[in-house]
């Protein structure tokens, strides 16, 4: 879904835990677009900046960039990071410690377990500067589906049967 409002140039801005529902069917939908943003609608100015805007969203779940007024598609990726960074460490984000020297989020640790290839996805998730992490939600999710080595069998249709040979 987040690929798909970021391909409309969308952004989410408040993308948290509680405006995802798992629907009766299992599928885990983003609810609440009332912060919605859409990139062509920034106002630049003579200079070719970006003027800000105010800052919405959820503390620790909102990149510096999206706080000081000036949203990118990687804020929601970052979002989602922390989400993922969350469920892995059961501590919300803003109770996590921050590299003083780095600005980056300290998690790693806290999950000494996590498989290593899914844990730099997180980190580059959560980069400190936009400019490092995923531009888009496409790119993130392109990362996390290369972690997998094979796409599951399909599924047998319900009610068929086996054949043998015989």
């Amino acid at each position: 879904l987040l690929q798909f409002i970021d391909q409309r140039e969308v952004i989410h801005r408040d993308i948290k835990p509680a405006n995802l529902m798992r629907r009766q069917d299992g599928k885990i939908v983003l609810i609440d677009f009332g912060a919605v943003r859409e990139i062509n609608q920034l106002i630049v100015n003579v200079n070719g900046d970006v003027t800000t805007t105010i800052a919405i969203g959820t503390p620790g779940y909102m990149p510096s960039e999206q706080a000081g007024g000036r949203p990118k598609l990687c804020s929601d990726v970052y979002a989602v990071g922390m989400i993922g960074i969350q469920a892995l460490t059961g501590i919300p984000p803003q109770q996590l410690q921050e590299d003083q020297s780095t600005g980056e989020v300290i998690w790693r640790q806290l999950v000494p377990k996590v498989d290593a290839r899914l844990a730099d996805v997180l980190e580059k998730m959560v980069r400190d500067h936009f400019s490092q992490r995923y531009q888009n939600a496409g790119e993130a999710l392109q990362a996390l589906l290369s972690l997998s080595p094979s796409p599951p069998p399909p599924a047998r249709p319900p009610g068929g049967t086996a054949s043998s040979a015989g």
